[in-house]
């Protein structure tokens, strides 16, 4: 793999090869999210909980107890 420099010229030939390999990309199917993702996957049902009343230590500890998986704060993983 070549080493590009700051301010080496790209020939615009060569953005549009790039870019058109990139749009040819196929959605690579994803197992697992790391915990920032997870709540992104979650958002929607984490803000209706929050609207319902729930706490976020509410929903941690609703979180953690299925054993899937924890937030830092809850008291399962504090305790």
């Amino acid at each position: 793999m070549n080493k590009t420099k700051r301010y080496q010229k790209i020939k615009i030939e060569n953005l549009e090869t790039a870019s058109s390999k990139l749009e040819q990309l196929e959605s690579k199917p994803q197992s697992e999210f790391n915990l920032r993702e997870s709540i992104y996957y979650l958002r929607n049902q984490l803000k209706s909980a929050l609207k319902k009343g729930y706490s976020y230590e509410d929903l941690s500890d609703i979180i953690g107890r299925t054993g899937y998986f924890s937030f830092a704060g809850n008291s399962e993983t504090t305790s």
